[in-house]
């Protein structure tokens, strides 16, 4: 997919629920649906407690994947990885 089509993707009605995955201390993986947004600049956001098992990880890796699917079929996907800014101050 091109990037325009990746965006149309995320943002499309009705929204499609991502699954974030971390690695634990341990080194197991671990997968959580989440609900997030694209940012006219492209950035996906998400919003996770810090105390949660992902909050944790990511401060600690500063790393994840999400993925996004369509489950009508032909079950196309979009799936992103990369660094997390965390950002501890919403105004």
């Amino acid at each position: 997919m091109t990037e325009d089509e990746v965006a149309a993707f995320l943002t499309a009605l009705p929204a499609r629920p991502g699954v974030l995955a971390t690695t634990r201390k341990d080194g197991r993986p671990h997968a959580a649906p989440i609900c997030y947004d694209l940012d006219d600049d492209g950035t996906i956001v998400f919003n996770t407690g810090a105390d949660t098992l992902e909050g944790r990880t990511l401060k600690r890796t500063r790393y994840a994947s999400l993925t996004v699917q369509d489950d009508r079929p032909p079950f196309s996907f979009v799936t992103v990885a990369g660094r997390v800014d965390l950002i501890d101050d919403l105004n």
